[in-house]
């Protein structure tokens, strides 16, 4: 009889020991996933904490200036291949023969354009990943270094440098108004962007509208065809100076829907004078000192944004 009691105590006891196992492991994966929902918590706080902070952020206005300008100069930097095209010729043409040329300027644009098919693709996604400021830093370094090239390539007369160089700008530039989208939205409330936004494209519509109307009206009278490049140039300044009294009355507390706006708009605007001013340069201190004068403006511009940042 205590055999027979012996034995059965001995077969049960493996399935107890399973039993306190399973309940020890089971444990143990409800103290971890308890703790790895205070630390989401605790991170959610945190990034709570900073939004609120952003959001009273006394100087992000002056973020929204250094912003558009950056925008300004990568604008400019961009715009200089297209203004420069003869001069670019002109200095080459001991080197490179027109064809050839012509065939391997065009190209930079197409490659651009191959590159953006994708690379638009993970720019946002790559902003929420890694932070906005994170990738505005090395679209600035990929524009730095472009225009670096392109300035070695001037002065040593390689146009493969100008290639590669200009299609890492094209790159950058066409790509960085996302980051900084992304980077001043941390600042301002999304709805009231969203009427910013609305106004801001309302506004734009209304001023072409109404100005081409104007030049139609006026060029056959004066027939002069200076009047319809004026009137454009006054579209796009009217496209900001109608638009903000307007967010103003709607959004009377922060007008805070201007700061997307801004950055995507101001590009529009700053292109009717970036061919002028790029032209200017070129012609009365050469070419060579547009890359210059880009390279500058965005160290400057980019440092004044993080400072202001971090201050």
């Amino acid at each position: 009889m205590e055999t027979t009691v012996n034995n059965t105590s001995i077969e049960h006891q493996p399935n107890i020991l399973q039993d306190i196992q399973y309940q020890q492991q089971k444990q143990q994966q409800q103290q971890y996933q308890n703790q790895k929902s205070q630390q989401n918590d605790q991170l959610n706080n945190i990034k709570d904490i900073n939004q609120v902070s952003k959001l009273r952020y006394k100087y992000k206005w002056y973020l929204v200036i250094f912003c558009f300008i950056l925008q300004f100069v990568q604008l400019y930097t961009l715009q200089e291949l297209s203004t420069n095209h003869d001069n670019y010729k002109q200095y080459f043409k001991n080197i490179i023969d027109e064809d050839k040329f012509e065939f391997q300027y065009n190209i930079i644009f197409s490659i651009s354009l191959f590159i953006l098919v994708f690379l638009e693709l993970w720019t946002g996604y790559l902003c929420d990943q890694y932070g906005s400021t994170v990738i505005l830093i090395n679209q600035w370094k990929i524009m730095v270094f472009g225009t670096v090239l392109v300035g070695l390539g001037l002065f040593y007369y390689q146009f493969y440098f100008i290639f590669i160089g200009r299609v890492l700008i094209n790159v950058s530039n066409s790509t960085i108004w996302i980051s900084v989208s992304t980077f001043i939205q941390q600042y301002f409330n999304a709805l009231e962007q969203s009427k910013g936004q609305a106004i801001m494209s309302t506004s734009v519509v209304a001023a072409f509208s109404l100005l081409q109307t104007i030049a139609l009206i006026m060029l056959p009278v004066f027939q002069i065809q200076e009047i319809t490049f004026l009137l454009y140039g006054l579209g796009f300044s009217l496209r900001i100076m109608i638009s903000f009294p307007i967010q103003a009355l709607l959004v009377p507390k922060y007008i805070s829907g201007t700061a997307f706006a801004i950055t995507r708009s101001i590009k529009g605007f700053l292109g009717f004078i970036i061919q002028f001013l790029n032209g200017w340069i070129a012609k009365n201190y050469g070419y060579l000192s547009s890359e210059k004068f880009c390279l500058l403006k965005s160290i400057v511009l980019i440092i004044l944004i993080f400072i202001v940042r971090y201050n």
